[in-house]
């Protein structure tokens, strides 16, 4: 086995174990985190219910931000501290947040239950990190697609098991299972990752790390009151422009920070800043896949009744099997086709399934067709992309990297999430009939469409060396 060379972050894993310890660890990680993430999915159509779309929406959306955050800061102490370390802390936060959330008898304390697991947020990139720091060159870009494969068959899992869960029990054991997956992840990470080395004499960026999130946050909360109060409200407009001027605030202090946390100049280079922005409008649209198709297909159509929390898990799991095939082969093909001839590929299969839900008025046979179209599309998207950016990102700060575009994918799905919660709540989910369902459909399409058009426009034309792929240079 050829070990790789040491990195500023840790061993290489010939030191204290083999690769195939080390992609299992991943795995196993990466695995919590997906449950962590999407099992409240499958009971949307409860909470929505038993709160309010809007009340509901923030459970998703206070756990993508606290992800955000959590990827921003995760990422670069990752590099400072050692990657093994900060997956470990990651995940025993968020365990303890699936903990509260199971014993929460009251909305503010599941809400602080939901904003603890959100802290799984920085698992990716931590696991993009560790693949590149601990697998030998050659097999480095393939470790990070078996990881975005785990993140796919994972949302597939997590949808199905919530469901059964949702459908039998109680909902709240949704976050019981949370609980384990997470300890599990933290035995692995502790047993199957070697040692990291750290550099504590350099100064963390805490402020940058965290200043965006209340940022979004006031931005989220106009549009929340907006769609109750009217958005000419004096406290609408405050909420709104007092969250986008702390965002260009937090833009100036990261460019004159002489150690950003996040490093906004890397958006400098144009194939990363490209990246970014189409892994953007993804999340606003094509990322909401399991929070849109359980809403659709929970509802009656064409004289049929909805399908039950598990069924529309069953519905989900052939794009995610697929999905888990396609992404190592996806990020392998950067070496023999280009960056934007590969990204539009991916991209215009995701869009063609939104197309496929949109025009399916129902059917569920073709909804799982489109269904399979946005999964398989998006392994892949989730393989090219984090591999372009590492390929043209310093090896010592590649969790950073990585970090950024979980950070930018977490803002889109924020957002995302909100403005469809906005949209439900506006037509209201007991009578959301064809016109509301085809209002939803159609947004995530055109963003993905606004997708298809940066990766078209901006991504560079050109092949990654192998080599390149592999060690991050």
């Amino acid at each position: 086995m050829i070990a790789s060379p040491p990195s500023p972050g840790g061993l290489p894993s010939t030191a204290k174990g083999s690769v195939a310890m080390v992609i299992i660890a991943l795995i196993v990680a990466e695995l919590a985190s997906a449950f962590e993430t999407l099992m409240l999915y499958a009971a949307m159509g409860k909470l929505v219910i038993l709160f309010d779309p809007l009340r509901a929406g923030w459970l998703v959306t206070i756990y993508l931000l606290v992800q955000t955050a959590s990827a921003a800061l995760g990422g670069r102490l990752g590099d400072l501290f050692g990657r093994r370390r900060l997956l470990i802390i990651s995940l025993f936060i968020s365990g303890c947040g699936s903990l509260l959330s199971f014993f929460a008898v009251n909305y503010p304390m599941l809400l602080v239950g939901r904003a603890f697991q959100g802290c799984a947020g920085a698992v990716l990139p931590l696991c993009f990190g560790l693949a590149y720091q601990h697998l030998p060159a050659r097999w480095a870009s393939m470790g990070v697609g078996i990881v975005a494969a785990t993140a796919s068959l994972g949302a597939g899992l997590a949808l199905l098991t919530g469901g059964y869960i949702v459908d039998n029990f109680d909902w709240h054991h949704i976050f019981s299972l949370g609980a384990v997956l997470a300890a599990a992840g933290v035995v692995a990470a502790k047993f199957g990752l070697p040692a990291s080395l750290s550099r504590p004499a350099a100064k963390v960026d805490v402020v940058g790390g965290i200043l965006f999130v209340p940022a979004i946050c006031l931005i989220l909360l106009a549009l929340t009151l907006g769609g109750r109060t009217g958005w000419t409200s004096y406290t609408t407009i405050g909420m709104a422009v007092g969250g986008i001027l702390l965002c260009m605030w937090w833009i100036r202090y990261e460019l004159r920070h002489p150690e950003p946390l996040l490093d906004v100049r890397m958006l400098a280079v144009r194939s990363v800043s490209a990246s970014n922005a189409v892994m953007f409008f993804l999340a606003l649209g094509a990322v909401q896949l399991p929070l849109i198709l359980p809403l659709f297909l929970s509802q009656p159509h064409g004289g049929s009744p909805g399908l039950s929390a598990t069924a529309i898990g069953l519905v989900m799991m052939p794009s995610m099997l697929m999905a888990v095939a396609v992404s190592p082969l996806a990020g392998s093909l950067l070496s023999v086709m280009t960056e934007r001839r590969l990204a539009v590929c991916a991209v215009a299969i995701v869009l063609a399934g939104w197309v496929l839900i949109g025009l399916s008025s129902g059917q569920l046979g073709v909804v799982v067709g489109g269904v399979i179209l946005v999964g398989v599309g998006m392994a892949a998207a989730m393989a090219i992309f984090p591999n372009i950016v590492l390929a043209h990102t310093p090896a010592a700060r590649h969790s950073e990297a990585g970090g950024m575009l979980t950070v930018v994918r977490g803002l889109g799905q924020s957002v995302g999430s909100q403005l469809i919660a906005l949209l439900i709540a506006t037509r209201g989910v007991a009578t959301m009939g064809l016109t509301g369902v085809d209002l939803v459909l159609a947004y995530a399409a055109g963003t993905v469409a606004v997708a298809l058009l940066l990766a078209a426009t901006l991504l560079t034309n050109r092949r990654l060396p192998t080599a390149t792929i592999g060690s991050g240079a």
